[in-house]
């Protein structure tokens, strides 16, 4: 008799371990637990939302990677791998989604956007950005940037040496 077995890793899971809050223009750093498995898959927003994206990690070998995102330039490919992480965003699998109206050069709207984190991106779908199995969520929250306060300028004299903050306290200022 023959028989055909199909062998899965039922450790396989990922989760959100951390996304940290930010403002529009900053990157922001998510960091996820990938734990027996080397190939997750992220996606951000939605199509419904008018901005999607996702991002295929590769050559993982820790259980947490902090992926970042910049919020400033999203139109191209926002995602990046933190320096202290181990893995690589695959180019190829990567794609930003932008409806009519969003312009290029504007940083990612002030929203509490979805994040998931699943195994594969489901290709039976005509939205790029489902997963097939979906292991967690969360959400990045972005909050709209501060206005710029007042300003105010002082002037010291060419001859006056400023190291140190006692050294401005001490000089004329004007």
């Amino acid at each position: 008799d023959t028989a055909t077995v199909e062998v899965t890793d039922s450790r396989l899971d990922y989760a959100f371990a951390d996304v940290e809050q930010t403002t529009q223009g900053e990157i922001t750093n998510i960091t996820v637990d990938v734990s027996e498995s080397s190939t997750p898959v992220i996606t951000l927003g939605g199509t419904e939302y008018g901005y999607a994206t996702h991002a295929k990690l590769t050559n993982v070998e820790e259980e947490e990677v902090v992926v970042q995102f910049d919020t400033h330039d999203v139109h191209s490919n926002p995602w990046s791998v933190h320096e202290d992480s181990d893995a690589e965003i695959a180019e190829s699998d990567t794609s930003v989604y932008t409806a009519d109206g969003f312009e290029s050069g504007d940083p990612l709207p002030s929203y509490n956007w979805d994040l998931s984190i699943g195994d594969e991106l489901d290709s039976s779908t005509s939205d790029d950005y489902d997963l097939v199995n979906e292991h967690d969520r969360d959400r990045l929250v972005v909050q709209d940037r501060a206005a710029i306060g007042d300003v105010t300028t002082n002037t010291a004299p060419a001859a006056d040496t400023l190291e140190t903050l006692d050294d401005l306290e001490d000089t004329t200022v004007t």
